[in-house]
Parts: C-alpha cells; structure tokens; sequence
C-alpha cells in the first residue's frame, strides 16, 4: 500500500471497522492496515430510564459548578508565601553558598506551591 493511499479509509459498505498505524510514528513511511467486518447483529441497545433529579441544567442549583470562592485567601497566600520563600533562597544563594541555600529552599518552596495549587485547584469548577 502506498503510503498516499488513503482508500482504505473510505466506507463503501457498512459494518467495517479499519485500523490503521505507521511506523516510526506520525509518518507513513510504513503503515499496517487491519480491517474487520461485523458479521452478526450488535447488541440490542438498551434505555436510559429517567434521570428524574439526578441532572440539573441550572448552575445555580449545582453548588460545586462554580468552585469554592472561600479558597482564595488561601491560594493567594500560599502564592505569596512561596515567591517570597523562592526569593528568599535566591537572595541567600547569592550571598551565601549557592548549593546549600538552595537545597534548604527547595523543600520550603515546594511544601507552600503544594498548598498552593490544592487551593487554586478548590477555585475551579468540579468536573464530573
């Protein structure tokens, strides 16, 4: 097959799957191409029911849609406080020892960035 020949990938009748992949990747320099087709009926498909209450459409009623807006003092200080720390551990590294400031910092810096992010991350809305 040639690598611009994309007629596999037409449907000219149904119930055919087509599985295509190249090598090395992202190009066609080499491409394997598998084609199944469906020979008894699919599975009956089946009913949802009714969702009643279990779904809203209205934000408003969603009280997690909107995220948790009592988290952001937290965010901004722990923001705060982990600039403040980085840029106290540049400053000691530039008049101290360079490896020992850093390695005390470091820790202190990535401690306040993940407090940081778990309250930047009750900001956002939830996903579902």
């Amino acid at each position: 097959m040639a690598s611009s020949d994309i007629g596999i990938l037409d449907q000219t009748f149904g119930n055919r799957l087509t599985l295509m992949a190249c090598h090395p990747k992202f190009s066609a320099a080499q491409r394997i191409v598998v084609t199944a087709t469906m020979v008894s009926n699919p599975a009956p498909t089946t009913s949802q029911g009714d969702l009643g209450d279990l779904v809203t459409t209205d934000a408003s009623v969603d009280a997690l849609a909107g995220g948790d807006s009592g988290a952001w003092p937290g965010a901004l200080l722990f923001s705060a406080l982990a600039g403040a720390i980085w840029f106290g551990t540049w400053f000691a590294a530039r008049s101290w020892k360079r490896w020992p400031a850093y390695l005390i910092g470091t820790p202190l810096v990535l401690v306040a960035l993940f407090f940081a992010f778990q309250n930047i991350a009750k900001l956002l809305p939830a996903s579902y």
